[in-house]
């Protein structure tokens, strides 16, 4: 079977995964890639909806519980309901199987917003049936890296993407900016700056040169008809 990604698209993956808020010229000198290329790709991965980057605070920070889900719906609405799922704000990975079997994450931001979000699920037609898990506690810490991929990222390069990152806050974002990397994590914090061209210079004092009107007249230019 074809992999959808070719290997420099894996690596980018895999790179976000370690700093969703590298920049390409980060992750281009870590895999030996021009930044160019990075961005490139990304682009692409990202307009195709292969790839989306996504900022979020802790769920403890925000009060929100982590969710596993074990659905069960019919065949010919499995791809439906998985791609209802996965553009929802709340869900942080879904996965599907044979038979109908959808699992995912679920990490609301509220509890009002995982009963809304429970129920709804409930009621969803061509759902058999569902198993939700409520995650109290993790017991490993840290990253736990998927490992299957055909074309992994190398040791140095993961090595070189970590090796200056800051330890992870406990604290939420503030709303103004929890909003923005929620909808793109990889775009800056602040806004980007504005770069204007320069005033045209002014003709040294005592030299010729057209000069602004006078008060109470109007400029007025004239053609040859």
């Amino acid at each position: 079977m074809e992999n959808v990604l070719d290997e420099r698209d894996q690596w980018i993956v895999q790179a976000l995964q370690l700093d969703g808020r590298a920049s390409f010229e980060q992750i281009g000198r870590a895999l030996g890639l021009p930044a160019q290329t990075v961005a490139r790709r990304y682009q692409r991965l990202r307009a195709d909806g292969t790839v989306r980057v996504v900022g979020r605070s802790p769920y403890w920070a925000v009060g929100g519980t982590p969710w596993l889900l074990r659905i069960q719906c019919t065949p010919d609405r499995a791809d439906r309901i998985a791609s209802a799922l996965a553009g929802h704000p709340a869900t942080t990975w879904v996965r599907t199987s044979g038979g109908g079997e959808i699992v995912c994450g679920l990490r609301a931001g509220s509890a009002e917003e995982e009963e809304n979000l429970l129920t709804r699920l409930d009621r969803t037609p061509r759902v058999v049936g569902f198993a939700a898990y409520c995650i109290l506690h993790r017991f490993r810490a840290g990253r736990a890296p998927w490992r299957g991929w055909p074309a992994p990222l190398d040791p140095a390069a993961a090595a070189r993407l970590t090796a200056d990152q800051p330890e992870p806050s406990t604290d939420a974002a503030p709303p103004q900016v929890g909003g923005r990397i929620a909808r793109d994590g990889i775009k800056p914090d602040r806004p980007e700056r504005v770069i204007r061209p320069p005033p045209p210079p002014h003709p040294p004092p005592g030299s010729a040169g057209p000069g602004p009107p006078a008060p109470g007249r109007r400029a007025t230019a004239k053609t040859r008809p």
